[in-house]
């Protein structure tokens, strides 16, 4: 089951980067052009009413998520982070039979993007407030175990042990708590969603399982985002 909530996660990833890119892309441009503030830090965004709300980006960042304001340091943590992950499975299959070197550098790369990065925090941020909201959380145990286990599993890695080795112990530590976190409650509501969807669907299994869940987070994803305001120093740009 563990194996199989991990694919789940990584196919909405893939979703919610879906309707991000169209939300900072085109849904942004448009509310802008019909506000009467041209101020370049103005962005808007719809609440459930359909109403225009002003979300201005911070002094020195470069991404808003509702209060939470976002340096460039926390991108680049984040890409660093997502890179060692990417770079840990390629020291699994470096001696595999059909290894492709290009394809995971490829990837390491596409880590690099800013616009890429900005669509995953805004999800983690999106998912966090979703749990929370659900009255879901994650213990501190569990928090400190899942960060050991993050640690172990990528100290070894060129990304981890750069980003460690440039910001110091303290404020590495304290960036990775919190991206572990959000993690973990990403999880945390998707153990939920199958809890509830395997008990209104008895004896559901395999690809209509994942489904299920997929439609059920789906449908939470977009009243969520709904409620989401966000600036980038793109969209500030416009």
């Amino acid at each position: 089951m563990k194996k199989n909530i991990e694919s789940i996660i990584i196919g909405l990833l893939c979703f919610g980067i879906t309707i991000l890119i169209a939300f900072l892309l085109f849904g942004n441009h448009e509310k802008k052009s019909e506000q009467h503030d041209t101020s370049d830090t103005n962005v808007a965004s719809k609440d459930k009413k359909d109403e225009i709300k002003t979300v201005r980006l911070s002094k020195g960042a470069v991404l808003q998520v509702n209060d939470k304001a976002y340096k460039q340091e926390d991108i680049d943590f984040l890409a660093s982070m997502q890179k060692a992950q990417i770079q840990k499975e390629q020291m699994k299959h470096k001696d595999d039979k059909d290894y492709d070197k290009s394809f995971y550098e490829q990837k390491i790369k596409d880590q690099s993007s800013d616009n890429l990065q900005f669509q995953n925090r805004i999800e983690l941020d999106t998912v966090t407030d979703l749990t929370k909201q659900k009255g879901y959380n994650v213990s501190d145990e569990q928090l400190k175990e899942a960060v050991n286990a993050f640690k172990s599993n990528f100290k070894d890695t060129e990304a981890y042990k750069s980003m460690h080795h440039q910001l110091g112990e303290d404020v590495f530590n304290k960036k990775l708590n919190q991206l572990v976190y959000d993690f973990e409650m990403r999880k945390r509501l998707i153990q939920e969603i199958t809890k509830i969807v395997k008990a209104d669907h008895k004896g559901i299994k395999g690809q209509e399982l994942d489904l299920e869940i997929r439609k059920y987070f789906e449908d939470l994803y977009k009243d969520a985002m709904n409620d989401m305001e966000i600036a980038t120093k793109y969209s500030a740009q416009k």
